[in-house]
């Protein structure tokens, strides 16, 4: 995976996070935005997250204030 296709990703998602607390007057936008880079990196270009796999890779946030930028 290219890293400027993954900064791209990530500057799309902030966006939408942005947006999305904005119009829902609420959200935890500081803990959304700060986990952004790394869900964007394990997911595009980490974990094997094929569906053929029955042991593929699994992400389990522990972060339950950052559930925006999921």
């Amino acid at each position: 995976m290219d890293f400027q296709r993954i900064k791209a990703k990530a500057r799309q998602a902030r966006r939408y996070v942005l947006k999305m607390n904005h119009h829902a007057g609420k959200g935890h936008t500081g803990a959304d935005l700060s986990e952004i880079d790394i869900i964007c990196t394990l997911s595009m270009a980490v974990m094997d997250r094929s569906r053929e796999r029955p042991d593929q890779d699994r992400f389990i946030p522990t972060k339950g204030h950052g559930a925006g930028g999921l």
